[in-house]
């Protein structure tokens, strides 16, 4: 397996449109979404540049599959109570956790 560096990580969330954090479940669901838009059945666009993003968006997908499947995940205590922590705020108690008390902003 050859080895993914982290611009091409990057390079391939930013192709499928992914911020800073998602789920696998997510990625694969931009992917279908994307891939959807560009087929030639359905895109205006040449059957030429329709393969031409397809084989991009595959490859991105690829790389982030990849990379999902072999990056090592941690099961420390502190580690699974950020994540879950992380995905179960709501973006309002994120808001009011950091900045209630700001002069400006609270």
């Amino acid at each position: 397996m050859a080895q993914i560096k982290p611009a091409d990580v990057k390079e391939a969330a930013e192709i499928l449109g992914i911020c800073e954090r998602a789920s696998f479940n997510e990625i694969r669901q931009m992917y279908r979404d994307q891939i959807k838009k560009i087929h030639p059945d359905i895109s205006e666009k040449s059957p030429a540049v329709s393969n031409e993003e397809t084989l991009r968006l595959n490859k991105a997908y690829s790389v982030l599959v990849s990379y999902c499947m072999n990056y090592s995940i941690s099961f420390a205590d502190e580690d699974i109570s950020e994540s879950l922590h992380f995905s179960k705020i709501s973006y309002e108690d994120f808001w009011n956790e950091r900045f209630r008390d700001d002069p400006i902003w609270g």
